[in-house]
């Protein structure tokens, strides 16, 4: 199985950190300079770069959409539900009642015959 090929931008950052370390060790020593300064240098060359916003909202919208799909269908399946049957309609039921009301109505008088 053969390796991936890298990416332009890898192959470029890889040829520049070549060719700084080469112009690096061309050049004398100074006493100057601090004892870790080279390992710090190096450290921040070979760091992954930092990631973007874009790169974090993604992460972040991953990892909280996987618990809210769960909650939501552990939510709609806990939901009570009325039977499915015709005669049990609220609207039926009222219009029912609001029929019966004005056969109750006496039309003479406007009175309720109860």
């Amino acid at each position: 199985m053969k390796a991936p090929l890298p990416s332009p931008e890898a192959a470029r950052r890889a040829a520049l950190t070549a060719r700084l370390l080469a112009a690096a060790r061309a050049r004398p020593l100074d006493e100057r300079v601090p004892a870790g300064f080279a390992q710090r240098v190096n450290r921040q060359l070979t760091a992954p770069p930092p990631p973007d916003a874009w790169q974090i909202w993604v992460r972040g919208f991953r990892q909280a959409l996987i618990p809210a799909m769960a909650c939501l269908a552990v939510v709609a399946w806990l939901q009570p539900r009325a039977p499915h049957s015709p005669t049990h309609d609220a609207d039926t039921e009222a219009e029912a009642a609001e029929i019966s009301l004005w056969d109750a109505l006496d039309a003479s008088t406007g009175e309720l015959e109860l």
